[in-house]
């Protein structure tokens, strides 16, 4: 299977920016824990498929160029991966060998079929619905609905195994 991270690494980044709205690289970077270098590149990609705009300098940051709803995880995919999730070609199978001559040709069939399921999953999912799953499993979605802003919870709540917690007032 050919599989990268920049796939999850740019879910990730637009779920950032469809909770938290304007963000800047270096903030993306601590949490996808990882240089603000691949996270540049890999904004670079979602900005040349239109997922993102970014602004440098020091009022600067990424945001979405379009509603969380409207970016489905197959254009996600489409910005930032290339080629087939399936390499057919895994050596040179004996051409005098049944199986050998023939496996590539039947299993491209497998692969074509994989790719369009994996395709239209994608295209049903959005980063709208990604960034709400994150937000009820981590109680912050009860948080913003009882007025809290997310800077407010930022504040005065902290991540303990995946879940926001009140953090321990200062004596």
């Amino acid at each position: 299977m050919n599989t990268s991270s920049r796939f999850i690494v740019a879910v990730h980044l637009l779920a950032v920016l469809a909770v938290r709205g304007k963000v800047k690289s270096d903030d993306m970077a601590w949490s996808v824990n990882t240089n603000p270098v691949v996270i540049r590149r890999i904004l670079g990609a979602l900005r040349e498929a239109g997922l993102v705009h970014s602004q440098t300098g020091p009022n600067g940051g990424s945001t979405l160029a379009r509603p969380a709803d409207q970016i489905t995880l197959a254009d996600v995919y489409d910005a930032v991966e290339s080629g087939q999730l399936f390499h057919p070609l895994y050596s040179d199978p004996a051409a005098a060998c049944p199986i050998g001559s023939n496996i590539e040709e039947c299993m491209a069939t497998v692969f074509e079929e994989t790719q369009a399921a994996v395709r239209d999953t994608l295209s049903t999912k959005t980063i709208a619905r990604i960034a709400d799953d994150i937000l009820t499993r981590t109680g912050i979605k009860k948080l913003l609905n009882t007025g809290l802003t997310m800077d407010e919870i930022h504040e005065q709540y902290m991540l303990k195994d995946g879940v926001a917690v009140r953090r321990p007032q200062e004596a």
